[in-house]
């Protein structure tokens, strides 16, 4: 039989208890009212529970607790997690005043027979917005340099290289005219190989700003005029289905350029591969070497300027090239 000091101990005991236990709801209280983080307590259907809304969540969307407790979540299904596991998702967010905004949300299980979940958002409005200005920027960084290739190319084009052409024709015409001088005539034929040679390194310059062909007949015949002047076996496979948008179209051509000069220079590769093609809206290049691998692309491979051109354009960029040997380098590009 309890005795009544036994008694008065037990209830000084939940006495204790329940103090703890107020101390430990004020100060949930106080951390989920003080974090910038959105929680939501929802149940397997996604409904709101009571008192399962914090303040920051009240802040951001304009409802307060009350208004929002008892609605379904929209987008979120509960039912199709793992009980054990986190799910991290994106959904976004209409406030009061109708106002979109982007919020990452990760949910965990809390475990209980109540069936409840734990939201915590992430509001990433703002960062996206600064993302997409970030890429328009680059966007447009890389779509002025091209056009600026394309003009010096013209000039060259244009300009200097029609001169020279003009000028070896002169001096040729020369020589034919010193027939009876061997000297002065051996003298011409010199001038005149001297003046071939720059005039071939000036369009070897114009064509590395921006090729001709690239521009006139598209990215097949430029990846083919690559292959043709490969000093590796080159194996080519172009599947368009549409001629891509001009910056996607240089941006590809670039890419297998400068990986081929890679495989050539560096990789001591006896073969290289390469594929592009479309795939619905995207476009897929590949380029792939049998060479010794380990490029670095910290130490002037070029491919960091590369990943910047694919990226900027909203595409993806990869470059695998384990020390056993071999390269590969692919990205994905909006067809435009």
């Amino acid at each position: 039989m309890t005795t009544s000091d036994e008694l008065l101990g037990l209830r000084r005991e939940l006495a204790d208890l329940q103090q703890e236990l107020e101390r430990e709801r004020r100060f949930g209280h106080r951390v989920t009212d003080a974090t910038t983080s959105l929680l939501l307590l929802v149940d397997a259907t996604g409904t709101v529970a009571s008192g399962g809304v914090n303040v920051a969540m009240e802040r951001l969307s304009g409802h307060s607790e009350d208004e929002l407790v008892g609605t379904r979540f929209e987008g979120v299904d509960p039912e199709g997690w793992a009980a054990s596991a986190e799910e991290t998702f994106e959904l976004p967010l209409v406030t009061r005043s109708g106002e979109r905004r982007i919020v990452e949300w990760t949910a965990r299980s809390l475990g209980g027979d109540d069936g409840l979940y734990l939201l915590c958002g992430t509001d990433v409005t703002e960062w996206r917005r600064q993302q997409e200005l970030l890429r328009e920027s680059r966007a447009r960084i890389v779509q002025a340099a091209d056009a600026e290739r394309r003009r010096l190319e013209r000039n060259l084009h244009d300009g200097a290289q029609q001169r020279l052409v003009s000028l070896l024709l002169m001096l040729r015409l020369i020589e034919r005219q010193l027939a009876g001088n061997d000297e002065l005539a051996e003298r011409m034929v010199l001038a005149g190989a001297e003046l071939a040679t720059a005039l071939e390194e000036l369009r070897e310059l114009a064509q590395g700003l921006h090729p001709a062909v690239l521009t006139t007949h598209g990215l097949g015949p430029a990846l083919e005029a690559i292959a043709a002047r490969s000093t590796v076996p080159m194996q080519l496979s172009v599947e368009l289905d549409r001629r891509p948008a001009e910056p996607a179209e240089a941006a590809a051509y670039y890419l297998v350029a400068e990986a081929v000069t890679n495989a050539q220079k560096h990789a001591r590769a006896t073969q290289i591969c390469v594929g592009v093609r479309t795939s619905g809206d995207v476009l897929e290049i590949e380029v792939v070497d049998d060479g010794v691998g380990g490029i670095d692309s910290s130490r002037g491979s070029g491919l960091v300027g590369l990943a910047d051109r694919v990226e900027a354009l909203g595409g993806s960029f990869e470059a695998t090239s384990p020390a056993a040997g071999g390269t590969r380098i692919a990205a994905r590009l909006p067809l435009g």
